[in-house]
């Protein structure tokens, strides 16, 4: 199946919403704010599955407190 460029999309869509009555616009909108929410809550999914991620930022977050920190200029290398 071919994909129709984002632009067309956004234009088809556009025109669309312009037709709804308010009642409609407001369950659109309902659906559109799940559907970010949905892609956050993958990215977020994704993140925690990758092995050890977790404990490591109680560790970094836990060195942070605790002051063990490098300053990035002290490490950096000129690019």
């Amino acid at each position: 199946m071919a994909r129709t460029p984002r632009k067309a999309l956004l234009e088809k869509a556009t025109a669309q919403l312009a037709s709804l009555g308010a009642d409609h616009l407001k369950i659109v909108n309902e659906f559109l704010d799940s559907l970010q929410d949905q892609s956050g809550d993958e990215e977020t999914t994704e993140i925690r599955e990758i092995p050890g991620i977790l404990d490591d930022i109680k560790k970094a977050l836990a060195d942070l407190e605790e002051g063990k920190v490098v300053r990035f200029a002290e490490i950096r290398r000129d690019v």
